[in-house]
């Protein structure tokens, strides 16, 4: 009896969440395969697609059911940096909520980028690129696999080989696409904020109007460190939504004219 209960109220909460299209997500899921399915929700222009029996569900269920991208902000990002896009669903979001925002989705591991460009192709302002995020342009080795599919993380190797992904800075991808501030930076790069925020951070954290990071101390220790050692010089103020922690970065007399404009 207990059983049917819990299976009823989960199809009752989803039907509340999605419509009857949360009644086909759940029945999908349920099916515990590995077969891809597609997603379709009322407020996302797009179909996209889920790979059954991996990290992909429960990153739909954080992005869509408990909405833990919803942050309001007092102006209309323009420009918006998905670190660690996975299989592009945050992407997809940011897309929908700010049609007219430029977002670039930087994603390391081979298969999350195939599933990446099937879920972003239809949309325009989507630039997808094969990287891992570092302080430095290098050379990266994904490990620790048994984590999963978003549960992977990297580390810096001196030569190039098979198992290698190139890694970019956040400086070399606001030169590359031309980005003159920078509104939202989504991180959840599975640790590697580490080194991010352990070195040339001074040339594009200025450019930030708000960081939405999830931290992996309990992945590699000193994360929330070297963030919070980065910032010390910048005022800011936190907020928590789910598993990210936002930080608002406020006006200081060192930051770029460009990000301190507020929209009228």
């Amino acid at each position: 009896m207990g059983g049917l209960l819990e299976k009823l109220f989960n199809y009752a909460s989803h039907y509340r969440k999605f419509g009857w299209n949360g009644v086909k997500i759940l029945k999908k899921v349920s099916r515990n395969t590995d077969e891809i399915f597609s997603v379709q929700l009322k407020d996302i222009r797009h179909p996209f697609f889920l790979r059954g029996k991996s990290s992909d569900i429960p990153a739909f269920y954080q992005i869509f059911y408990y909405k833990e991208y919803e942050i309001s902000y007092k102006f209309s990002p323009k420009y918006i940096l998905d670190l660690g896009a996975n299989i592009g669903l945050a992407s997809i979001y940011f897309r929908n909520v700010y049609p007219d925002a430029i977002i670039v989705a930087v994603e390391p591991d081979s298969e999350n980028f195939k599933m990446l460009l099937k879920n972003t192709e239809v949309y325009g302002g989507i630039h997808c690129i094969k990287f891992g995020v570092w302080n430095k342009s290098t050379n990266l080795e994904i490990i620790n696999r048994d984590k999963g599919e978003w549960g992977y993380s990297t580390k810096e190797v001196e030569s190039e080989n098979e198992h290698t992904v190139k890694a970019i800075s956040i400086e070399d991808i606001i030169e590359k696409f031309n980005i003159p501030y920078i509104d939202i930076i989504k991180m959840d790069i599975e640790s590697a904020e580490k080194e991010v925020f352990e070195g040339h951070h001074e040339k594009w954290l200025p450019k930030v109007k708000s960081l939405v990071i999830e931290l992996h101390d309990a992945y590699k220790e000193g994360c929330s460190k070297s963030l919070f050692n980065a910032l010390i010089n910048y005022n800011f103020s936190t907020r928590l939504n789910g598993e990210n922690i936002i930080l608002d970065m406020k006006k200081t007399n060192n930051r770029l004219e460009e990000n301190i404009i507020e929209e009228q």
